[in-house]
């Protein structure tokens, strides 16, 4: 697990900031032999921390993605593209200290390109996260590695899958501005939103983290007022109200390791009672997407 932790001492308010992670070290090789980064990503956990006056925002108020694999090169990816929630202390006493800790889980995918890596050996990935403030100025830094030791692999070969999101579907957002929105319900949809290779024939289960959608203020709303649809040329999903257990969307055949692309669409019905007369706020959850074999 990684974590990340905002502090200081007085008044604050940092909106849209953003954190990134480099490799700086790339290619990661021990020898001749090379890790393949993309096979590495990160992983949204959770928050903690002490804000005043109000509670520090969870990952699905940020807009943290549910996945953020790492790019080869030396390109900067985003754990945190651009915050939905602003880092706010107003403390009555302007010289306490506040802080905010970001917690992210390390996956390596599966596959049988582990098999080709020298047994026992370690890499290091030497990282430097940045954190920025809403003008894109850098409000610091931290260079941190992380290692990944290769064990001896047994048994059969292992299927190889991945799923990732674009970036803006992975801070989808339906916005209700209008009374025909209501009445007549509101659809967004990110083209090639989602993408997925696979090796073996393919499940996609997602389930909502939260139980409900919920707003800063600590007001909800029921997962069910939004519907999730995912469409490509290889198959498309019965929409299926966002579910809070592991549901599955979406089946396929092996790919042969190349990646497709779905269009992933979430949509409200019109005329929705559970949407009326609620407080004015951005409610949020965050999705969990997994895919597997059949």
């Amino acid at each position: 697990m990684a974590s990340f932790k905002i502090s200081g001492n007085g008044n604050v308010n940092l909106p849209n900031w953003k954190i990134s992670a480099q490799i700086t070290n790339y290619p990661v090789k021990i020898g001749n032999e090379s890790f393949p980064v993309k096979k590495v990503s990160f992983l949204s956990g959770y928050t903690d921390g002490d804000l005043v006056p109000n509670p520090v925002p969870t990952p699905a108020q940020i807009g943290i993605p549910a996945k953020i694999p790492l790019k080869p090169g030396n390109s900067e990816v985003f754990l945190v593209p651009a915050s939905n929630a602003a880092i706010v202390n107003q403390s009555p006493n302007q010289n306490d200290y506040f802080y905010i800790n970001l917690y992210f889980y390390l996956q390596v995918e599966g596959g049988n390109y582990l098999r080709k890596l020298t047994t026992w050996s370690e890499f290091v990935f030497n990282m430097r996260y940045t954190l920025y403030d809403q003008f894109g100025g850098v409000r610091g830094t931290l260079d941190h590695p992380f290692t990944i030791q290769i064990d001896q692999l047994t048994g059969p070969s292992l299927p190889e899958l991945s799923i990732s999101f674009s970036t803006d579907a992975s801070n989808a957002m339906i916005e209700l501005n209008t009374l025909q929105d209501y009445l007549q319900g509101k659809r967004v949809t990110y083209a090639n939103g989602l993408a997925l290779s696979a090796t073996a024939d393919y499940q996609v289960s997602v389930h909502s983290v939260s139980p409900n959608f919920t707003s800063e203020a600590g007001n909800i709303l029921p997962l069910d007022i939004v519907k999730l649809q995912i469409d490509g040329d290889s198959g498309s999903s019965t929409p299926i109200p966002i579910p809070a257990q592991s549901t599955a969307i979406l089946q396929g055949n092996s790919s042969g390791g190349e990646l497709r692309y779905f269009d992933i669409s979430y949509f409200t019905e019109g005329g929705d009672e559970k949407l009326f007369n609620i407080p004015t706020e951005l409610y949020s959850t965050q999705l969990m997407f997994e895919i597997t074999t059949r």
